[in-house]
């Protein structure tokens, strides 16, 4: 063992010698130190018992779930970490955070989304490319929940600022309609098998068509973060490219700030 006080024996004209090896001046002893948390400013032990040292503030609420990856167990909803949340506060969240907020979360009900319109926030950044403010309203056509893009001028100001839409003509612009339905009512399949509890928004609607057919692509999967909440919702989306099977994570978003409809969809 380096560096402890040892014996080392020696053969010498068949005598054996005792050399002494290098002995420490005094007890190796070893000490653990409390670390400061950066968030709260004080040793990390404090509120968690003697000796016990708090995980990073991101990987305390839900145990094993600590980075957005669906292949983990579903969140038990009464694990996840108990705070009320906002739009702002989701518009900042870390992807983990989404990720567990959406698992544990269950689908809306589609009545109480109808005749309301949410502002929206895009949380990557490649949907800088085509704006990552959005609304999205909501409406009641025959027995099917049915929805639409509104598109957002850029103000350069992230998730706060306003939410003015575009114009054509003296009307909102509207881009990707959707229906609404929950995932369980879906065939099962590897993606939609993580998501079984979820909304789901479908974008392979009529109304999508000619230079919009493109849209049909995407699938997004949402949830209520706070049960029975209406006012606030959180999402992922994906493109599905042909096989059901074959899908591409496109970005996390939330929807909050909801408001009557005033302007009839087209």
């Amino acid at each position: 063992m380096p560096g402890s006080a040892s014996l080392r024996f020696l053969t010498h004209r068949g005598r054996r010698s005792v050399v002494q090896g290098p002995r420490l001046r005094e007890p190796l002893r070893l000490r653990r130190e409390r670390l400061p948390d950066e968030h709260h400013r004080h040793p990390a032990a404090d509120d968690d018992g003697a000796g016990r040292l708090r995980p990073p503030p991101h990987r305390r609420s839900l145990g094993r779930l600590t980075t957005p990856n669906e292949e983990e167990p579903i969140p038990d909803p009464a694990r996840v970490e108990a705070r009320a949340w906002t739009f702002e506060g989701l518009a900042v969240a870390d992807p983990a955070t989404l990720e567990r907020l959406l698992r544990a979360g269950a689908a809306p009900d589609f009545a109480a989304l109808e005749g309301r319109i949410y502002r929206g926030w895009n949380h990557q950044p490649i949907t800088a490319l085509t704006g990552r403010k959005f609304c999205k309203g909501f409406v009641r056509r025959g027995r099917e929940t049915l929805g639409y893009n509104q598109v957002i001028r850029r103000d350069g100001r992230g998730p706060d600022g306003d939410w003015e839409p575009k114009l054509d003509a003296g009307r909102p612009v509207e881009l990707g309609h959707f229906a609404v339905n929950r995932v369980a009512d879906e065939p099962s399949s590897g993606l939609y098998d993580r998501y079984r509890r979820q909304g789901l928004f479908d974008y392979r609607v009529d109304r999508n068509a000619g230079r919009h057919l493109p849209l049909r692509m995407i699938r997004d999967f949402v949830a209520l973060p706070e049960p029975d909440d209406h006012e606030l919702l959180v999402g992922k989306a994906y493109l599905q490219l042909g096989f059901r099977w074959l899908n591409v994570f496109v970005t996390y978003f939330v929807l909050g700030h909801p408001r009557p409809i005033e302007d009839d969809p087209a």
